[in-house]
């Protein structure tokens, strides 16, 4: 296996290589399959074990066998090199899912999502039980302790596991147990440690989606195909992050959950599931114009979010710019809509930029419409500005049509007056207990 760094910290997982910026080292105890960092420039080694020192995992060149004492299981050859740190209490099987699932994808550090990721794509799990995992055997709070001082601060509730039977399920203060269903599609769990697995992106979709109505499972579903999670730690409340699925690898998976709860409304979530949102703010934005009118939205034709736009060479020199990023894109109507969160905060020089910005992309043809937060947030305004942009699409609803304004105002509170005061929540959860397992009862 050949290790490199050169300024970065690489991960080869496989035959793919995963670059990490240094900042993110060190990183949370996840090593599903061969995963290294390290210092080292091209350098061959044969066989490896792993270190743990003030926190930052090294690798180290061994000999016939590995020294000791070591933390981690190391497979050497062709197989997997590590499967994670031991347990203190013996062999344990957790399986991590619904909510819980949901909280490490959003909230696990980075690098160990995307090893999670790469350990899905390329090994997977083949068609299964859950009781092949979990070995029928019932959860106990001192294995979910385990695997929450694993991720510190990733769950901060009660830890949702699947069993395999129903004789397994147990009734504690910090586990919610869940029956699994009676076989799972390829690729539902991704093992994060030694004895303890997760729901995948895509099973944990369907699963929240047996609770969730149609335009919370849309959310959910742009969202994990997006460029962003949600995260109550973060001053946000959320986070930069690459996406988890794709709205085909949903409904793929959607397709092939036969038996699984949640699975009806995920597939019909699917439909409306767009890639590459950044932001809560733009989803909601795309939602609220391209959902159906049944459900709250205005109808639109579905745009594409964040969608990449070349510039002319001849413009370059005046924008410093080889592409623009528009936010919703409407490429056959040559229609753009900004979502700009800081309009009434910016000064002047950044005032200027999006003068230069605006003005290029109207000499190249597109019309250029700006959605502030206050627009968004006042459902009066909100409604003035989408009836423009109607006018501008030419999908504005015929007269003597059925009035849909009860079902538009609804979707507008779910996706927009409620996440204020979701903001306002979580903002006291931070300067509260955030991060504390197990939760207090």
């Amino acid at each position: 296996m050949k290790l490199a760094r050169f300024g970065r910290a690489y991960m080869r997982i496989g035959a793919t290589n995963y670059s990490i910026p240094s900042s993110d080292v060190p990183i949370s105890p996840l090593f599903t399959c061969g995963i290294v960092l390290t210092p080292f420039k091209g350098q061959q080694l044969p066989q490896a074990c792993f270190r743990q020192e003030e926190g930052v995992r090294t690798c180290k060149t061994v000999g016939s066998k590995p020294s000791a004492p070591r933390p981690f299981d190391v497979i050497e050859g062709s197989r997997r090199l590590s499967v994670g740190p031991r347990w203190r209490g013996g062999p344990m099987a957790l399986v991590v899912s619904h909510q819980s699932a949901l909280e490490f994808w959003r909230r696990a550090p980075e690098s160990v999502v995307a090893a999670a990721l790469a350990e899905l794509r390329q090994c997977g799990t083949p068609q299964l039980r859950v009781c092949d995992l979990q070995g029928g055997s019932k959860p106990s709070p001192v294995e979910a302790q385990e695997v929450a001082n694993l991720f510190p601060c990733v769950f901060t509730g009660n830890l949702h596991v699947l069993v395999g039977t129903s004789a397994a399920r147990v009734r504690r203060a910090c586990i919610v147990s869940h029956v699994g269903a009676a076989s799972y599609p390829p690729g539902s769990f991704v093992r994060i440690a030694s004895g303890a697995w997760v729901a995948s992106p895509e099973l944990c979709f369907v699963q929240l989606s047996q609770k969730l109505s149609l335009a919370r499972a849309v959310e959910l579903g742009t969202e994990l195909c997006g460029r962003y999670r949600k995260d109550s730690r973060q001053e946000k409340g959320m986070a930069t992050a690459w996406p988890l699925a794709t709205p085909e690898s949903l409904a793929c998976y959607g397709e092939q959950a036969k038996g699984i709860y949640g699975r009806k409304v995920a597939l019909k979530a699917c439909r409306y599931t767009v890639p590459s949102s950044r932001s809560p703010m733009e989803t909601a934005a795309y939602m609220l114009f391209a959902l159906p009118r049944t459900y709250g939205g205005r109808n639109t034709s579905v745009p594409q979010l964040n969608e990449r736009i070349d510039i002319p060479a001849e413009v370059r020199p005046v924008t410093n710019s080889r592409y623009f990023e528009a936010d919703l894109l409407w490429p056959q109507q040559r229609l753009i809509v900004e979502y700009d969160s800081k309009q009434e905060h910016v000064g002047s020089e950044r005032i200027a930029r999006d003068a230069v910005r605006k003005n290029v992309l109207t000499s190249m043809g597109y019309t250029v419409l700006t959605l502030t937060t206050r627009q968004l947030f006042d459902y009066g305004e909100f409604c003035r500005f989408a009836r423009m942009l109607e006018s501008h699409l030419g999908t504005a609803p015929s007269r003597g049509a059925k009035d849909f304004a009860p079902e538009q105002r609804a979707l507008w509170e779910t996706l927009v007056a409620r996440s204020s005061l979701s903001s306002q929540r979580e903002r006291a959860v931070r300067q509260g207990r955030s991060g504390v397992w197990p939760p207090s009862v």
